[in-house]
């Protein structure tokens, strides 16, 4: 439907993203009035859990570590739209949250989105100092598999992606 082109810059360290898609075979840099979707799509629709990270470069480690079932929205930490929700009905959701505050705020958004239309969420954020699973994969390449699925294990899962308050 759509390309999302991720450009670094060797000099400065930044990152730019360029989204487009075509139109009549002509490259068209815009993806207005095109319909998104998750990242992978064809590929976490095989699978009853899913791993969301915030980020392609994120999802590229997590399917490294073993995880092909990993995913993510175009448009980073706002680009969460409530739509994606559809493709994840019903199924058991893994949020890999970046360690600052636009990952709070994009994890925030994908857990309201999900509530009631999961089986169950849970959400791991990655221990300092970390920022992400990426920086987390790059230093424990040998057994990031294996220490992910620990992460995993030990997060609190939300039946049916709700926090339910203990009294």
């Amino acid at each position: 439907l759509y390309t999302v082109d991720r450009y670094e810059s060797p000099s400065t360290g930044g990152k730019t993203f360029k989204q487009w898609h075509t139109k009549d075979g002509q490259r068209v840099n815009s993806i207005k009035g095109v319909r998104r979707v998750l990242y992978r799509l064809p590929i976490i629709q095989k699978h009853d859990e899913v791993f969301i990270a915030e980020g392609e470069k994120c999802v590229a480690a997590l399917v490294y570590a073993g995880y092909e079932n990993a995913t993510t929205n175009c448009g980073g930490s706002g680009g969460w739209l409530d739509s994606y929700a559809e493709a994840l009905a019903g199924k058991r959701v893994v949020i890999f949250q970046d360690n600052d505050k636009a990952g709070e705020k994009w994890r925030n958004a994908v857990k309201e989105s999900l509530e009631g239309k999961v089986e169950s969420l849970r959400v791991v954020v990655m221990p300092d100092p970390y920022n992400d699973v990426a920086d987390f994969v790059r230093d424990h390449t040998a057994d990031c598999g294996e220490q992910i699925a620990v992460m995993v294990e030990r997060s609190e899962e939300m039946h049916r992606g709700c926090d339910l308050p203990i009294y």
